[in-house]
């Protein structure tokens, strides 16, 4: 309800064990908020570790990669908003 009231359009979402994106980019600004495990969400050579109640904003156009560092995988909310 959180990211609804922010502008983002929310669906739920699942990645196993050891699933990693590569660096890349979106059109749109996105919010990931984990509910179940942990990931590890790399920006501008940072990495940030999130567990379940965390978020992070990505601004559209940042390069980021995700590494799903739990054993029992990941769920998460993927916010997007449009320009």
């Amino acid at each position: 309800a959180r990211l609804s009231k922010e502008g983002y359009h929310c669906f739920r979402w699942h990645d196993a064990p050891g699933e990693m994106y590569p660096n890349h980019r979106h059109e749109y600004d996105e919010c990931l908020c984990v509910v179940v495990g942990q990931m590890e969400v790399a920006v501008a050579g940072k990495k940030f570790a999130l567990n379940p109640g965390d978020r992070i904003y990505l601004p559209a156009g940042l390069g980021h990669t995700l590494l799903v560092t739990a054993p029992e995988g990941v769920t998460y909310l993927v916010g997007k908003k449009e320009h």
